[in-house]
């Protein structure tokens, strides 16, 4: 008798222990499936992304002359398909020919054309990075641009401090990671994530380019 009320309480202690650990995997697998969830990117307006990054660069953004409607054909949206546009920011320093900033952030009305975006604003990429290495100034700068691709965004983005030339290489290569922290930061801000940096210079660049390998790549 004693050894059959034994193994009966013995049977209740295994199944409430099971019964423990389910739950205890349970709220695991939430929290998990809750941390996951907040990784996913979420939609902005290319204003309030574009005025965040302004806000945080300070004197340093340079990309402050709106590239009109009339212009796109000279920027990095020059082959967009403007249809898949749902709205967008688009600027430029003063003198590009010296200060490469650039800010371009699309706002997408069709999720499906974000890679032929990123495909584009690479090509414009590839031709900066080239002209950089010809006439070499801003060169950490523009070589650490981001190219990304969020939800229905899609942004393109060489901005921070101008460089002097009584800086030496390496302090320009820490201005511009310092610059592109703040402008990460800015964006995850609105967005809720940094995006991959899908930035790369084509295969077959001119002389100067770094063929079909990111520039940063994160």
């Amino acid at each position: 008798m004693k050894k059959a009320i034994t193994s009966i309480l013995a049977a209740c202690m295994a199944l409430s222990m099971a019964a423990c650990s389910a739950k205890t995997d349970s709220s695991d697998a939430t929290a998990a499936s809750s941390s996951a969830s907040e990784q996913v990117a979420k939609s902005a307006e290319p204003k309030d992304i574009e005025a965040a990054i302004a806000n945080v660069l300070g004197s340093d953004y340079l990309a402050t002359v709106e590239i009109s409607q009339d212009d796109l054909y000279l920027s990095a949206m020059s082959e967009f398909d403007m249809s898949k546009v749902a709205s967008y920011v688009a600027k430029q320093s003063e003198i590009p020919s010296v200060d490469q900033d650039t800010v371009v952030i699309v706002k997408l009305n069709d999720k499906a054309y974000a890679d032929e975006a990123v495909r584009l604003l690479n090509d414009s990429f590839s031709q900066i990075v080239n002209y950089t290495h010809q006439y070499p100034f801003n060169v950490a700068k523009v070589e650490n641009g981001r190219i990304y691709k969020a939800d229905d965004l899609v942004m393109f983005i060489i901005a921070g401090k101008s460089q002097t030339e009584d800086i030496s290489d390496e302090q320009a290569k820490q201005n511009a990671a310092d610059g592109y922290a703040k402008v990460d930061e800015a964006i995850k801000s609105l967005i809720g994530v940094i995006p991959e940096n899908l930035a790369v210079v084509n295969a077959g660049a001119p002389d100067g380019g770094n063929g079909d390998k990111p520039i940063l790549g994160g």
